[in-house]
């Protein structure tokens, strides 16, 4: 798993000094652009985009988890949680 990366730290600690609001929630649909338009023109935006998108609608069985990072009402980052189990 990769560690989430926060590029709003970095900003609120070296460019401005001052603090931003921070947040880290569990992923909604009104969050699905932003999301998307983070991956925009990555080497692997179509393998991304599409594990983002299965952990986001497995939410609900409780295997899958999505979360996104937000710094001043926009989305910075994201993670996905999978538990797979191979029997």
């Amino acid at each position: 798993m990769k560690p989430l990366y926060l590029p709003c730290q970095t900003v609120s600690t070296y460019q401005t000094g001052l603090p931003f609001k921070r947040n880290l929630r569990r992923y909604t649909k009104n969050d699905a652009a932003e999301v998307m338009d983070l991956l925009e023109g990555l080497p692997e935006q179509e393998a991304m985009a599409e594990a983002f998108s299965e952990a986001a609608a497995a939410m609900t069985t409780g295997f899958s988890a999505a979360v996104v990072a937000t710094c001043e009402g926009q989305v910075v980052g994201y993670a996905t949680f999978t538990c797979e189990v191979d029997i």
